[in-house]
């Protein structure tokens, strides 16, 4: 069952899908219902609720399919919520991000005490910041996860743009005006430090054809994560997968194996 959820972060208005079983959960008692373990999506720079090629979407719902339930949602200026483009910070993500977990958590039939995140590219990065200050994530998932935003900084804007940020305060990331704010905290995010600060279990998964986010960065986190001792660490280096895993059979793997790590950590 899928159905449309909205919540406020701050002054926006987020929009956002929430996955149910589609089964009803088995009854112990009258009127008592067995609590599921949930999970948070986190998207991308320009990315929304859907991704690309409604990865999300399927994963989202191979997760109900397992008896998870699941948010995704747009972040402000993004997709269907409130905000424009140009208004978008990683502060503000941040924000967002702990709204939609709070929201998560107060949904009907959610087992508090399991709870996972899932973070593709920039909001892998976002992923991190929210599980290092929340002990309520207990599981984590990084795609394409952006581990050093300076290293990368022509993601978001390019050479040519930044110029044009210099002189007038904004830069067209493919029709996206995109905020000097926003620009310089992508190049001062560093989560493999917030990596570190947490204690939950880690999956970090990367295309080795990585057009945007090279796959190097994916054992950047590798190594924070194992930085914490007794920390569980997978890491899943996917051969000729993309930024998005834009494949059929690249993507089924990607989210069978996501499934199978929270079933396993949640």
């Amino acid at each position: 069952m899928e159905t449309p959820l909205v919540f406020d972060s701050a002054d926006f208005q987020l929009v956002g899908m929430l996955h149910r079983p589609i089964q009803s959960p088995a009854i112990k008692t009258p009127g008592c219902r067995i609590p599921r373990p949930a999970v948070l999506f986190l998207h991308g720079f320009t990315g929304q609720k859907t991704e690309a090629h409604r990865l999300f979407v399927k994963a989202a719902r191979a997760l109900a399919r397992g008896g998870f339930i699941a948010l995704r949602f747009d972040f402000r200026g993004s997709g269907d919520s409130g905000g424009e483009f140009e208004q978008v910070t990683v502060s503000g993500w941040r924000q967002d991000a702990r709204a939609a977990l709070d929201v998560l958590l107060r949904q009907a039939g959610v087992d508090v005490g399991r709870v996972g995140v899932i973070g593709m590219s920039m909001g892998g990065a976002v992923a991190c910041h929210l599980a290092a200050g929340e002990p309520r994530v207990r599981s984590l998932a990084l795609w394409s996860a952006v581990a050093n935003g300076a290293d990368i900084v022509e993601v978001v804007a390019s050479p040519d743009s930044l110029k044009h940020l210099a002189k007038h305060g904004w830069a067209d990331r493919m029709g996206n005006k995109v905020s000097a704010k926003f620009v310089e905290q992508f190049k001062t995010m560093r989560p493999p430090a917030d990596m570190k600060r947490s204690r939950c279990p880690v999956f970090i998964a990367h295309g080795a054809a990585d057009e945007t986010v090279p796959v190097a960065q994916a054992d950047q986190f590798e190594a924070a994560a194992r930085a914490k001792r007794g920390r569980l660490v997978e890491k899943l280096i996917i051969p000729f997968a993309n930024h998005t895993y834009a494949n059929v059979a690249l993507e089924a793997r990607l989210i069978k194996a996501t499934v199978a790590w929270f079933r396993r950590t949640l």
